[in-house]
């Protein structure tokens, strides 16, 4: 008849049920920087990254590990870190839409280091010497 003998939910489905609720939010607000005060799912975030740094001093093999498909699948997504990279992903983005807006305006994206445009021109021109230290196989912060 489908009786029930325990009402408890697995550790594994309510991670799944948060991990769906968060690609919700995401879907409506486009990132997954849930506030900390924002109700259980908020907490939910919180935890998953203490867990993240305390993993990074555990070793391989230790059972209060977070496993490795659960921090692909938050990479996945989209899914930051910590503060420093929040913070650093919203200013990218807010030039990023700057220089979107500098296109649509003059039709291209050389803009010049001047006055007014000054942050934008030194943001384009970082961004291209990082690309240019990609293609020769150098370290570089874009990937």
């Amino acid at each position: 008849i489908g009786f029930q003998w325990s009402l408890r939910v697995s550790n594994e489905d309510l991670w799944e049920s948060m991990f769906d609720e968060l690609k919700s939010y995401k879907v409506k607000h486009g990132h997954c920087n849930v506030p900390q005060k924002a109700g259980k799912l908020g907490a939910w975030v919180n935890t998953q990254r203490r867990h993240y740094f305390r993993n990074l001093s555990l070793k391989e093999g230790m059972s209060c590990r977070m496993p490795d498909e659960r921090i692909q699948k938050l990479e996945s997504i989209g899914f930051v870190w910590s503060g420093r990279q929040i913070n650093d992903q919203l200013i990218w983005n807010a030039v990023f839409e700057e220089l979107q807006s500098f296109r649509a305006k003059h039709g291209h994206c050389n803009v010049p280091k001047r006055a007014g445009k000054k942050l934008l021109g030194t943001w384009v021109d970082v961004q291209r010497r990082q690309y240019r230290m990609l293609q020769k196989g150098k370290r570089s912060f874009i990937c």
